[in-house]
């Protein structure tokens, strides 16, 4: 045997120990790094190995090529007024199903197709503000302006009245607005 082709034969092996370490971590149902890792222990390198993974995902019917989801989006696509909720609501779950896919996956990739395309597309309108919100941190902050003398223990008082235990850890902060309140307050009077 030459040289030539032990190297053939040899390569041949190492590749057939990648497929073997892609398979092996599908079947096992390992996250896709973990699988990567077995593939570069079988002889992956590093810089090749994502690509082989995703060459091996699509050999095995696990995703679809890039071309076949082009066709795919094109074929379910054109045509459709995708600027209506509803229809751009059912070509999302019609390309979740297809693709196999989450939702989320089917909106990106059929507004990326849209705008390729140059056609519109529905967008939900921004939720209207519902004004001034209210939170723990602004009634502490309210409860302090409005009671600059207060003391210490009254505003731990007020914290327990209001908050949670997590609004207890951060007392010190509180207590430290406080303080420069009641400096305020002293310097004023």
């Amino acid at each position: 045997m030459s040289q030539e082709e032990t190297v053939v034969e040899e390569t041949s092996v190492v590749d057939a120990a990648i497929k073997q370490a892609f398979v092996t971590g599908i079947n096992d149902g390992q996250e896709p790094d973990s699988i990567k890792i077995a593939m570069i222990g079988a002889g992956a390198s590093f810089k090749n190995v994502n690509r082989l993974f995703n060459a091996f995902m699509v050999e095995d019917g696990h995703v679809v090529s890039k071309e076949e989801k082009d066709s795919i989006l094109s074929e379910l696509l054109d045509g459709l007024d995708l600027t209506d909720s509803d229809t751009f609501e059912s070509a999302i779950v019609e390309l979740a199903q297809r693709l196999q896919v989450s939702e989320l996956s089917s909106v990106a990739s059929i507004r990326q197709w849209a705008k390729k395309n140059d056609l519109p597309f529905y967008k939900k309108a921004k939720a209207e503000s519902k004004g001034e919100r209210s939170s723990i941190t602004s009634d502490i902050f309210n409860w302090i302006s409005e009671n600059p003398s207060a003391t210490e223990d009254q505003l731990v008082e007020f914290l327990k009245e209001i908050g949670t235990e997590n609004t207890l850890k951060h007392a010190s902060l509180y207590k430290g607005i406080l303080g420069v309140a009641n400096k305020i307050v002293a310097n004023n009077t």
